[in-house]
């Protein structure tokens, strides 16, 4: 009666990358036969991570007998590396990125160097990015880790300026605006009230600490309560080409509106370049300011003064046309020509163009025709 006995050895390449084979060896006292009951029959089993196996057997006279298998030094855990940054909000400065490995885990590869000290690799990242790293345990067992980055903003921010006017305190209050948060700087404001016409700079910084000026410019205070309606006045202009004549200004609306001024007129014919006003109220009776600004009218000849490019004078206002001689175009440098005659042509603009000689230069023959002096 007494129960067959069994006896178990392990074997292993490895005892802690695994696998380990647990072999078991049986026996009975009468000296029968003896059979495994379980594992399909077979003396083997093999651990391919830490764990038990009960090996259950008979004799010849039926008795059962059990052995247990236990293997403890197989790692199949994963590696651990936590990833820490010195700072995770937005900066304009460098994020050290620092990666913490397990016990027993080291660095096998990775898309950077890294710097390791007192157990612990890093980098510092100068821009935004993202680095994988592969770390490998004792066991062999890989882990990728990423490392990202995308708190560094060194892109001041982009400002504009909103106005509202008060006519009740008769002042205008500017107040600087952007798509992301901005703080003012040096103990200012994100608002700014004008009691006179003026300018005033805003220096902000948002949250990695980039700044940026604006400045705000209120000139229309004698007009402000002009400004009550918000009907929109389009201006137009029947030329914004360089011209010699009159230009027309009109002004029209999808809304109904009155001129208060200009004899009631929503239109006006100016023959020189500046700013023109309209005073015109809305259906509510409220009233609007709207100037218009002509620049393109150019009523003088323009006079062309040959001379040496830094004594050369073009006299047109600001404009300056293409002077041709002869086909070829003058550039204020001295020209030679064999022709009987001079032809003389300006592109992009109307009306008589004169050529004379700048002063000093009178009885300097700069054309020529068959060897004779044109001008003098």
């Amino acid at each position: 009666m007494i129960p067959p006995r069994g006896k178990i050895t392990y074997t292993a390449d490895d005892w802690i990358k695994g696998p380990v084979t647990a072999n078991i060896e049986l026996w009975d006292n009468s000296g029968g036969k003896v059979t495994i009951a379980n594992n399909n029959g077979s003396s083997s089993y093999v651990f391919k991570e830490k764990g038990q196996f009960v090996f259950e057997f008979y004799d010849e006279a039926g008795n059962y007998g059990r052995a247990l298998a236990e293997v403890s030094t197989i790692d199949t855990s994963v590696p651990t590396v936590e990833v820490l940054y010195s700072n995770k909000l937005p900066t304009k400065d460098a994020v050290k990125v620092t990666l913490v490995p397990g016990e027993g885990v080291k660095l096998k590869d990775g898309d950077i160097k890294l710097a390791f000290e007192n157990g612990k690799y890093s980098f510092d990242a100068m821009d935004n990015g993202e680095w994988e790293f592969t770390f490998e345990n004792e066991a062999g067992r890989i882990t990728e880790v990423a490392a990202k980055v995308d708190n560094i903003d060194r892109i001041p921010p982009k400002l504009r300026v909103d106005y509202i006017s008060n006519l009740y305190s008769n002042s205008v209050t500017a107040i600087v605006r952007s798509d992301e948060i901005i703080w003012p700087v040096k103990g200012e404001e994100l608002k700014y009230i004008f009691k006179e016409n003026g300018q005033h700079v805003f220096t902000v910084q948002d949250a990695a600490g980039n700044e940026a000026s604006i400045t705000a410019t209120v000139d229309y205070m004698q007009f402000l309560r002009l400004n009550q309606s918000d009907i929109d006045i389009k201006i137009n202009y029947s030329t914004d080409k360089p011209t010699n004549k009159l230009v027309k200004i009109s002004i029209t609306s999808d809304e109904i509106f009155t001129v208060i001024n200009n004899s009631g007129k929503t239109e006006k014919e100016v023959t020189k370049n500046g700013k023109y006003q309209f005073v015109v109220m809305d259906n509510l009776a409220r009233l609007k300011l709207v100037e218009a600004e002509v620049t393109n009218i150019y009523t003088e000849t323009p006079v062309i003064k040959p001379g040496y490019p830094d004594e050369a004078v073009m006299n047109t206002d600001g404009y300056s046309p293409t002077v041709f001689i002869n086909g070829i175009e003058y550039k204020y440098e001295p020209l030679m020509f064999d022709a009987k005659q001079l032809d003389i042509s300006a592109k992009g603009f109307t009306g008589p163009v004169k050529l004379k000689w700048a002063k000093g230069f009178e009885t300097t023959a700069f054309f020529k025709s068959n060897g004779t002096e044109l001008a003098t």
